[in-house]
This record gives structure tokens, sequence and C-alpha cells, in this order.
């Protein structure tokens, strides 16, 4: 997102940020503890979730990475290039008949804060409604001893702030002051939600380290009642440069992506990344089941939404003025967009490299007053040898994200072998890029079979810091194993057939998968009892 076009958005955006409403904010029985503090505003779109190889702005208006200015969504983190420019939480529903809306981006509709129960808000200028920040292992921190658990930041079974990963991020939102209901696409009376937004990340192995995880917990606050109201995720992304992009989806995956239209990127060159937003869990439709991906729309920058009708009909997969698409690849009505497959070159592709945007939704649902809904979405990324091998690589991170999200995490989820080679980009212990994966002379397994355990040899092929994972047939790394081998000729590890809770694990075949300073080497074993 640039052009003329683009800088009177962040204009109007930052007009949006950071004026003070020109209607009185209401009185409250119960504020926080620190209470308002005149003339200084928690608004916060530059606090950055940096736990692996992306780095994404999280703010407490709805918008996703995205910063003041410019892109928020650096990949790989420290390159200095970004795949994305901006993501928003779009909500939509029926209210008394009219449609009402709340929008994240670019002119955000969201302030930070809570509604209390008697319908007033806070103005912006309470740090309890500041964007915290945990990582795993500071207790110290002002963000963990100020953690606004009352508000309802996640904890543990005792009660302390929960680290999900190597960093969590929380913040609330809500859409209850009319005085910012303002964006084109929305402009309404408020809809009364309250959002609770959760986002953390892991650090290793490859597909996690690739993943920023965020969750919504949306509270209908006031009176209305919420009637086929949708969840979409705006999307800009930007792959480098932004005039060559192409976006789909994958309605099997729940997944909406954007990747380089032209074999190289301005920006990025011959090896741009693609990025993607999946939805993991959506709100709750009928018969209390929780919904995935059901629209996907892609289109260009300046053929946005104007008005909440049309708002609404991008939400449910709709052209602008109400009418059904069709797939011009199956001659059927489809709401998504752009459903093919570019690996294959097969069915409904998108062939417009510009500067595209896309939105994907889950819906419908409804809300009574008190009611609460949650949603997990995952932004996935990944860089491999072009292009169409950059989508291929991101789809796999997907499935191994979504493995991993409903595992609780039990375990680290790596994408499936096949696709690991090419995908440079990916960070080694200590710095560098793996540059390839192979079956051979950097790793050795013996004895194969091996009874209860088995010795793992590292060839002089990989040098310096590495880790070791034991990956079981569904994809999970059961155990890591970390050390430094930093002379020429081999060196051992022995593994004892036990997992990371030191249990044994059961008989079976197993992929010993080894990444260290600039290569990687998998090999597989049989472990017997």
């Amino acid at each position: 997102m640039r052009s003329a076009h683009g800088i009177a958005v962040w204009v109007a955006m930052l007009a949006s940020i950071f004026a003070w409403p020109a209607t009185a904010v209401p009185a409250a029985p119960a504020r926080p503890a620190d209470g308002p503090a005149p003339g200084i505003t928690v608004v916060d779109i530059d606090t950055w979730i940096d736990a692996n190889n992306i780095n994404m702005c999280i703010s407490n208006l709805g918008l996703l990475a995205c910063q003041v200015g410019g892109p928020g969504f650096e990949y790989p983190r420290g390159s200095g290039h970004h795949a994305m420019y901006a993501a928003g939480v779009w909500i939509a529903a029926e209210v008394n008949g009219e449609i009402r809306a709340a929008i994240g981006a670019y002119t955000p509709e969201y302030r930070p804060g809570c509604i209390y129960p008697d319908g007033t808000y806070d103005p912006d200028s309470v740090s309890q409604h500041r964007v915290f920040k945990l990582v795993k292992g500071d207790t110290l921190s002002p963000d963990y001893a100020e953690w606004p658990a009352v508000l309802g930041a996640p904890v543990d079974t005792e009660g302390r702030p929960l680290v999900t990963g190597e960093q969590t991020l929380w913040c609330v939102y809500h859409d209850a002051n009319p005085a910012y209901h303002w964006a084109p696409e929305g402009g309404t009376a408020p809809l009364g939600i309250e959002v609770q937004q959760t986002a953390y990340a892991f650090g290793w192995p490859v597909a996690s380290g690739n993943v920023v995880y965020v969750e919504f917990r949306v509270i209908n606050k006031l009176a209305n009642i919420l009637n086929n109201a949708y969840f979409g995720l705006l999307c800009d992304p930007d792959i480098g440069g932004y005039t060559d992009d192409l976006v789909g989806c994958d309605p099997a995956l729940d997944l909406g992506f954007g990747y380089n239209g032209e074999y190289s990127d301005d920006v990025y060159g011959i090896h741009p990344p693609a990025v993607g937003v999946e939805f993991l869990s959506g709100p709750t439709g009928p018969g209390g089941v929780p919904q995935g991906l059901t629209a996907f729309r892609g289109y260009s920058n300046g053929e946005d939404p104007t008005s909440p009708a049309e708002c609404y009909n991008f939400l449910k997969g709709l052209s602008r003025d109400g009418s059904v698409i069709i797939d011009p690849a199956t001659s059927l009505p489809t709401t998504f967009e752009f459903s093919g497959d570019p690996v294959a070159g097969t069915g409904w592709l998108d062939s417009s490299p510009c500067d595209r945007r896309f939105i994907l939704t889950s819906g419908p649902f409804d809300m009574a007053p008190g009611d609460t809904q949650q949603v997990a979405i995952a932004f996935v990324a990944a860089k491999g040898r072009g292009p169409i091998n950059s989508v291929r690589a991101m789809k796999q991170y997907a499935l191994a994200a979504r493995q991993a999200y409903e595992a609780d995490f039990a375990g680290q989820f790596l994408p499936a072998t096949e696709v690991a080679p090419g995908l440079d980009g990916v960070k080694a212990p200590g710095g560098g890029d793996v540059a390839e994966l192979t079956e051979g002379p950097g790793l050795g397994v013996g004895p194969n079979p091996a009874v209860g355990q088995a010795t793992i040899r590292i060839n002089s092929l990989i040098l310096g810091q590495y880790e070791l994972l034991v990956i079981d047939t569904a994809g999970r790394a059961v155990r890591t194993l970390s050390g430094s081998h930093q002379l020429a000729g081999q060196g051992t590890v022995t593994w004892d057939g036990r997992n990371d809770s030191d249990e044994p694990v059961p008989p079976g075949v197993y992929s010993v998968r080894l990444i260290g300073a600039g290569r990687a080497a998998s090999a597989k074993i049989v472990l017997l009892r």
C-alpha cells in the first residue's frame, strides 16, 4: 500500500488514532487503579512480537502487522524486509435490521480499554490498557508485575501471568465510542463489543519459528443483539515491492495468503516469501461448532468497500453489490475467490499482479448481550527458492501450526520433510541460513534398528551450535538435544529413547533432524524395545 492514496490513508489514520473524541466520555463507577491521566495516550502501534523469524507489530486498536507510517511485518526478522503492510479486525452484524460494523484498518474504529457494566469506557489514558509484553523467564518486568488479570489477561493455574511460547502480548480494546466510527467501510453506530487479544510465538524449530498466533475473545458488552455476525481479517500483503503481488486461498486449510506474482522481487530478489493467515478456530455457529474459513475476497488497492453494506457483502463472500461470485474454473457459485492451487497451477488463480489485498472471514454467528466468542488465527510466513516454492512451504507451515494448536502445543510440530529443501531464510541456531536438507554426510544414526537407545553421529559438514530433533510419525518433536560441535571430523550424541519429559517413547519409526550452522540433515531410525 503506497501512492498518494496510501499517504492520504495514513493521514486519516493518524488523525483517528491520536485525536481526542469530540463527545464527552461518560463517568464510570469502577476504574483501573491508576486512573486516567489527562493528556497521555496509551494508543500503541509500536510494540512488537519478535520471538522467532517474524517481527510483527501488535496494537490495541484492532490493527496488526502495521506501524505508524509503514509496514509492521518484518520477515525474516532482522532482514529489514517486510511481507505485509497491515492487517485489521473487521466485525459486522445486523442490529435491529440495520448493518453495523467495527473496522480495524486503515482508519481504526476501536479504542484501547474495556466497556464497563454501565456501558461506559475510559479515555485513551489508562496504563492498564496498553499492550503488555511478557518474555519467557522474565518475572521482573513492569508488564509482568502489572499484568491486568482482572481485565481478562490470561493467567496460569496459580494465578500468575501466563506466557505461552517465548513471548506473549496482551491488550484489550472496544468499539463503543461513536466518535471514532468514521472509517469508509464502517461509520455506523457501535456494535458494543470488547476484544481481548492475546498474541504469542514460539522460537524453534523451523515450523513454529515462522508462525505468530493471535487469539481474540470477543464479548458483546452492550444491550445490542447481534444477528448474522461475521468476523473478518483484512490483510494487505506487500511482499517486499508492493506492485507485483497475487493473493489466493486454500479453503481446506482455512487459509488466505499473498505471494509474489513475478519470480524476482524488487526488495527480496529471487527468493520472495509467501505470507498467510489461517483460521485455527472461528466463532461458534449454528449447532455450537466452531467455524473455519467461510469466505475469501481478493481485490486491488482502490477497490476497497466504501460503505457498511459493501463491507458486509465482502465479509459474506459476495460481490460489492451483494450478487453471488462465480468461479470461472467451475462455473459454480462460490464464496472463495482465487481458490486454485498455485503450486499445481490448477483452479481459479489470481492473474493480476499489483498492490493486492484480501479479506478472510468466518461466520455467521449470533451474539446476545453478554455472549462471548473465541477466535484463533495464525500468521504464517515462508521463504523458499522462488514464489511458488514459498507458497508450498507456507502451506506446510500452516498445517504444522494447526497441528500444534490442536495438540495444545504438546510437542513441536514440523512441516513435512519433503518441503524442507530450499527453505532459505530459515535461521539456524546461532544465526545463519539453513541452506539445504540432506540425507547423508551430515548425519548418521546407528545401530539401526536400535534397541532402547541409539547413537547419532554428526559429521564435519555441520559445525558450531546445533539442535537435534527426534520426530515421531505425526510430526511432533518428542525430544530436543542441543550442543556444540566445533572440530572437524565426527561427534556423537546418544539418544536414550526417551522424550523431553524423560518418559520412554513407544517403539516405531522416528526421524532425526539436525539443524546447525548453515546446514541441515535428517535420517530415519527404527526404535525397538
